[in-house]
């Protein structure tokens, strides 16, 4: 296996489903939780300026919160490669996913003025409630019952 170093904010967000894959897929990696302040010196150094990044054998690079999960996934046998439908399956739950937390994220960088935190409270009363409604009904027509997509954990299920 390749040698992996995940780098991310030290909290869930983004890098969470990547860390999960390779915990349960029980692949070494080394885990480098930035601060805030170490992120402004690294910044410039990642592909697209930004957080999460997977480093491949200490030259490659994958910059991109999908692009990661899915490479994990896949090292942890926890991505369908056998079946496009189920990997589509699969990839419609990430991405849904993604656009959840996208909506609250994209809220951060703005200063705490009463509209900002009226918007937050808006996607978390009434976006997520109607969002997560979408997300029930797409599971329930793809769902062995206990998984979200089929009848195995895969990375679908580290997403939500």
């Amino acid at each position: 296996l390749p040698t992996l170093k995940l780098t991310y904010f030290p909290f869930r967000a983004k890098g969470e489903a990547s860390r999960l894959a390779l915990h349960i897929g029980g692949i070494s990696f080394e885990d480098d939780r930035v601060s805030r302040q170490a992120f402004v010196a690294i910044k410039p150094l990642q592909p697209f300026s930004q957080i999460p990044v997977l480093t491949i054998n200490k030259t490659i690079q994958i910059a991109q919160s999908i692009g990661i999960v899915k490479y994990t996934g896949i090292l942890a046998g926890l991505y369908p490669t056998d079946c496009l439908l189920k990997a589509a399956l699969v990839d419609q739950v990430i991405l849904h996913m993604e656009d959840m937390g996208n909506l609250l994220y994209d809220t951060m960088s703005r200063p705490d003025t009463e509209t900002v935190m009226q918007e937050r409270r808006d996607i978390v009363q009434v976006k997520y409630p109607l969002m997560f409604e979408k997300l029930e009904q797409v599971l329930a027509q793809h769902s062995g019952g206990k998984w979200a997509v089929g009848d195995s954990i895969t990375i679908a299920d580290l997403s939500i």
